[in-house]
């Protein structure tokens, strides 16, 4: 999932986690990482909510190709590198720890 947002052009990178919505479901959610350089290039200078629409509008078209079991629900963007570890890899445990969601 992570390597299909991550094609985007403007998408630097990613990381996608469960929320549960009710007891019994589960949604699947992205944070991304977007190139300010990148987005402003192409769309020119926007708001932040222009640039979220241009990535939820990429996110509902790789949507298409899954099954409704996959489907991205909900998106969260910044230009805030995610903290990586001394080999580059993504500390999923403190990124999602900040976002606040349930670990176990």
């Amino acid at each position: 999932m992570e390597a299909l947002i991550n094609k985007i052009p403007y998408v630097v990178e990613s990381i996608v986690y469960p929320r549960e919505e009710t007891s019994r479901d589960t949604a699947l959610c992205a944070e991304i990482v977007y190139s300010e350089d990148l987005i402003v290039s192409s769309l020119g200078n926007k708001s932040e909510s222009e640039y979220k629409n241009l990535i939820w509008n990429e996110i509902k078209e790789i949507n298409k190709s899954l099954p409704i079991y996959k489907h991205i629900k909900q998106i969260s963007i910044t230009t805030k590198p995610f903290a990586k570890t001394t080999t580059q890899k993504i500390k999923r445990y403190d990124v999602l720890k900040n976002l606040k969601v349930s670990l176990a």
